[in-house]
């Protein structure tokens, strides 16, 4: 959910709000004593505009986490990628292994909480929102410097309050319209994939965002020309943090130079195994003078396995998504920092 309020063009602090409350939110209102999806009986006493902002929020987390599993790496707003388009069109693009390099997918995100819904209401709302805002464009339209969309889905979400065990339902393009294409995505690769600069970059916006590096999130910023010249000497210090045998980076102030605690580090970061050649890839743009309007080059990244559960010894250290976006919960074994210059790319290790 806070990858989707991220992903938008608001300033970071207000990314920031959304997925703190949301996160508040969601946890008073969902029963996480079981294994499915359940909502408890206090939804139902919010006000309706409340309850309509939180089924929407909670149709495009429960989409996010539906495509990670099926292999989708990376994400942008459809209405980014294809401003003033007339008709009704899906949410999400995205683009990783599963499309074998055919192209993008298009993805409509919905969600109904009431206490009258059933598996039939979800399938319904899934396949409207397929056929109505998915199915137009499947085949039919290109996005510049990021693919022709190939293949869609419509994924709907349905709970009732108070009743445990909720409803999940996807829609599909029955056969990709690209000749070798299939109809249904693979698990996340550990292999280097090609994605269009624009969608990268996009969705680097948003995790920088996340992470706290506002130096990055400036650059990335001016790449999709929403702001002004960027002097190249400014740095963005990294904090270099191990859990259990996974290094993450997350942001952080110049002046932060003793061991975290709980409560001084972002529970967001990104894998160092992605950040490396992403910022170096970045740089290499920057010193190569790019603007906006001369089109973006392609990204070679890395997807990391996603992990939404316990690893073999009943942990829970972290959970992360195929662009290695990740959530830490666990402890923190080993610190360092590293330091990220836009003209220079990402430097060693610093203990």
């Amino acid at each position: 959910m806070a990858r989707c309020a991220a992903i938008r063009s608001i300033a970071p602090a207000v990314s920031a709000a959304l997925a703190s409350g949301t996160r508040d939110l969601v946890g008073a209102l969902v029963d996480d004593a079981g294994k499915s999806f359940d909502l408890t009986a206090d939804f139902d006493a919010m006000a309706d505009f409340e309850k309509t902002g939180l089924t929407g929020r909670l149709g495009g987390g429960f989409t996010d986490l539906c495509m990670a599993k099926l292999g989708y790496a990376w994400m942008d707003l459809a209405s980014n990628l294809l401003p003033g388009h007339s008709g009704r069109l899906g949410d999400f693009i995205y683009d990783g292994p599963a499309t074998g390099g055919h192209g993008v997918v298009l993805v409509e995100a919905k969600a109904t909480c009431a206490s009258s819904v059933t598996a039939t209401d979800v399938k319904g709302t899934a396949e409207r929102g397929y056929r109505n805002q998915v199915d137009p464009y499947v085949g039919s339209t290109s996005i510049p410097g990021v693919g022709t969309i190939f293949q869609g889905y419509a994924v709907c979400l349905g709970a009732a309050p108070g009743v445990a065990g909720g409803f999940g339902h996807v829609v599909e393009t029955a056969v990709a319209t690209v000749p070798g294409g299939s109809g249904g995505g693979g698990g996340s690769s550990a292999a280097a994939t090609l994605v269009g600069g624009r969608l990268a970059i996009s969705n680097y916006r948003a995790v920088s965002n996340l992470i706290n590096a506002p130096v990055l999130f400036a650059h990335l910023e001016q790449l999709l020309g929403r702001s002004a010249s960027i002097a190249g000497h400014e740095q963005q210090r990294f904090l270099r943090l191990k859990v259990g045998d996974q290094w993450f980076l997350t942001g952080s102030a110049p002046s932060f130079d003793h061991w975290p605690s709980p409560g001084t580090v972002p529970p967001f970061m990104l894998d160092e195994a992605v950040a490396e050649p992403l910022l170096n890839q970045i740089s290499l743009i920057v010193r190569q003078g790019r603007r906006p309007w001369d089109g973006l080059p392609t990204f070679l990244l890395p997807t990391t396995p996603e992990s939404f559960g316990p690893d073999a010894t009943g942990r829970f250290p972290f959970v992360r998504f195929p662009d290695g976006l990740a959530y830490v919960v666990g402890k923190i074994d080993a610190v360092s920092s590293r330091v990220w210059t836009p003209l220079e790319g990402l430097g060693p290790p610093v203990s």
